[in-house]
This record gives structure tokens, sequence and C-alpha cells, in this order.
């Protein structure tokens, strides 16, 4: 007698995705739930599934920066500074080995 192919995973919908990129936390993930989708036949089961298929969503759909977001001054200013940041490591790597060897 030959099984029945079982779907690995549940059909989730476009809103479930948006949903759960969006919530930092699973409680808040589960709260945000059931307040949008209250009329869901899904079980807290199922609901826990797709949290935990966050990063597959994530990766699969990147939340994208729009390109008025790219250009501002902030994104530039943490460039900026990201860059001095290294630099100031990169001089403290540098005195730190020059300690170790003497």
């Amino acid at each position: 007698m030959e099984k029945i192919p079982v779907r690995k995973y549940q059909v989730v919908e476009e809103a479930e995705i948006d949903l759960v990129l969006q919530c930092k936390d699973s409680h808040e993930f589960y709260d945000r739930y059931f307040k949008v989708f209250p009329d869901t036949k899904k079980g807290l089961d199922s609901i826990s599934k797709i949290w935990k298929r966050r990063s597959e969503f994530a990766k699969k759909r990147p939340l994208s920066i729009t390109t008025k977001e790219a250009g501002t001054k902030s994104a530039q200013d943490i460039a900026a500074l990201i860059a001095e940041q290294t630099k100031i490591l990169g001089e403290i790597s540098a005195l730190a080995n020059e300690s170790l060897e003497v």
C-alpha cells in the first residue's frame, strides 16, 4: 500500500510572511498574529512553525531598502563612522601586537 505524500511545510500566505518578518520575537509575533488573523483556523503549533521558518523567509525575501532611504545622510554617516571605527581598531591591534612582542 502506497503512502500518501505528506507536505513538508504548510502553505504560508504572503501576509503571514510579511508579519513574521516585521516581528522581533516570537511573543510579539503570536500576539500580532491573532490580532491580524482573528478568524484563523490554524493552531498554535502551525503558527509556531511559521515563526521557526522566519530565517528561511528572510533569505528568500530580504527587506529591501528603498532608494530614497539608501541615499540619506544618516546612512552616509553610519558608513563614515564604521570606516573610522575600523581604522581605530586597526591601530589598537597594531599597538597590542607591539606590546606582545616586547
